[in-house]
């Protein structure tokens, strides 16, 4: 394994670390998430959907934030069997329930969200 490819290893495992919860909250609501190389040292959460699609799941902002500390929000792409994109939406709400509902927007599917999983059980925060 050359340098380049343990570096890109590394990263990816931190960032998985970082958002170790959104991913086991993701796989509870039977999503399939993992983090993806979008390229250029950038990473994303990817949920392959049953269509052939995928959401790319990023900071509200930016890219996904390395670190959670630097998160603003929630932004989710939806891609076509095509690689084209067809839906976006973002949030302010950092929280992995407000991910689960822009999820549950763009997937068209009911989502049960415990209010565990707010911040403080408000959504507009």
């Amino acid at each position: 394994m050359d340098k380049t490819t343990t570096a890109q290893n590394e990263q990816s495992g931190s960032i998985e670390a970082e958002y170790d919860d959104v991913l086991r909250t993701l796989a509870e609501h039977g999503f399939d998430a993992g983090i993806a190389d979008t390229g250029g040292g950038c990473e994303s959460i990817e949920i392959p959907l049953d269509d052939g699609g995928r959401l790319l799941v990023n900071d509200k902002d930016d890219l996904l934030a390395w670190e959670r500390a630097n998160h603003s929000g929630w932004s989710v792409s939806r891609f076509d069997e095509d690689g084209e994109m067809v839906q976006f939406e973002s949030t302010k709400v950092g929280s992995v329930g407000g991910l689960l509902v822009l999820i549950a927007q763009l997937v068209d599917r009911q989502i049960s969200i415990g209010s565990d999983l707010h911040n403080n059980g408000n959504l507009s925060k």
